[in-house]
């Protein structure tokens, strides 16, 4: 009897050892996945040249709006559009509170800071909306929802109808202080192969230095 009864407890001993073992396994698995993460997270924040497809370099700035609510990556080369200009380009109907465009006009990145109610819970069910209009009048490429600094982030890409051309868009829709938020980075279509991926790292970018 006193035999089987420690075999019985060699066997919960090891048992447990294993366990421990397994346990502190994926721990380590979690925190270097977590280190890892930190690192890329570190590597992108600090990454302020991004090429096009063409093989350009891109110098980028820290461009921080709404008095810091958030902040995004910009081309240095972008110009910022006065009113007038915004005015003109949207033609006169709900104009960006930002715009800033390269020399031509054909990329660029606009911002609205709408007065619309929105709640950060409510995001998803805006996108799930804006994608069935949108899909009436653009080819709808990409939804995506995400989370981003205790934000719910809304990812749109889709190409739209121009006058003279097709529009390239790749679109982040947030709330902060309960009001909607919008970027845009757009491009012609006979431009999207070229810059669509430094689109993308510019809307990656997008940082809150408070969480909600």
């Amino acid at each position: 009897m006193e035999k089987k009864t420690k075999v019985i407890i060699g066997i919960v001993v090891a048992v447990i050892t294993v366990i421990i073992v397994a346990g502190l396994l994926i721990v380590q698995a979690i925190f270097n996945q977590e280190t890892e993460k930190l690192k890329q997270m570190s590597e992108e924040m600090a990454t302020m040249e991004v090429t096009t497809k063409d093989g350009e370099k891109i110098e980028l700035e820290y461009y921080n709006f709404d008095d810091g609510r958030f902040f995004l990556k910009m081309p240095t080369s972008f110009e910022q559009m006065d009113e007038e200009t915004l005015n003109l380009k949207y033609n006169g109907e709900n104009p960006p509170t930002f715009a800033f465009a390269n020399e031509r006009g054909t990329v660029s990145i606009s911002l609205s800071l709408s007065e619309a109610k929105i709640k950060n819970e409510q995001i998803e069910n805006f996108v799930k909306t804006t994608k069935e209009q949108m899909q009436a009048i653009s080819d709808v490429q990409k939804v995506n929802i995400y989370k981003k600094d205790g934000r719910t982030i809304g990812e749109l890409i889709l190409v739209s109808k121009a006058e003279d051309t097709d529009i390239y868009n790749h679109m982040l829709v947030f709330s902060d202080k309960d009001c909607l938020r919008v970027i845009n980075f757009n491009c012609t279509k006979e431009l999207e192969e070229n810059w669509k991926e430094v689109g993308a790292f510019l809307m990656k970018s997008l940082m809150f230095p408070v969480e909600e």
